[in-house]
């Protein structure tokens, strides 16, 4: 079987860089739009967001564990002190993968195009905090700086949550409208 195919020209990446914006409103193009997410896309987005979503839910736990149900007295206990630090472990294992994510993301484009998009700003300061975080709460969990850091880390996890839930069909005009008026 001959496959023919022109390795320098990319019809998506063409129709993105024209002016004529009524090139989308055509059939076919839409089509091929929605052809591509359902065979590219949308399984390797909501990989992404279910991983995201553990970590949420690890981060709620942690969370809990700490700062509602412990206490400080309560780090002098090895038992809670065990599970908190195999909690933060679980954290730093989950925020690998965007990690990885964002530094593929950073090659590929290169890293002017990269730092051009000021949402990928929140995303490194969401990551490598989630990790200073970790480390931060290691020690004490309770200084105002854990506090500072897991105020940060929260409110940028739901942010995260709101762009992830833009592949789901039903959600999406409500976040990019959301985005729009907030950004």
């Amino acid at each position: 079987m001959v496959e023919l195919a022109n390795s320098d020209i990319n019809l998506l990446e063409e129709c993105a860089n024209s002016e004529e914006l009524s090139i989308f409103e055509t059939d076919t193009l839409k089509d091929l739009i929605e052809f591509k997410w359902n065979q590219y896309g949308y399984l390797f987005h909501l990989g992404g967001f279910l991983i995201h979503a553990v970590y949420v839910l690890m981060l709620f736990v942690y969370t809990d564990m700490v700062y509602i149900n412990g206490s400080s007295k309560a780090l002098a206990d090895d038992g809670f002190k065990t599970n908190f630090h195999s909690l933060l472990i679980v954290l730093l294992a989950l925020i690998t993968y965007p990690l990885l994510y964002e530094i593929i993301q950073m090659f590929k484009g290169g890293l002017g195009e990269y730092f051009s998009d000021f949402g990928n700003y929140f995303d490194l300061i969401y990551i490598f905090g989630s990790f200073i975080m970790a480390f931060v709460h290691w020690g004490n969990p309770y200084s105002f700086a854990s506090k500072l850091l897991m105020s940060v880390i929260v409110t940028l996890a739901i942010r995260r949550t709101f762009n992830f839930l833009r592949i789901f069909n039903a959600l999406s005009p409500i976040v990019t409208m959301l985005n729009n008026v907030i950004w």
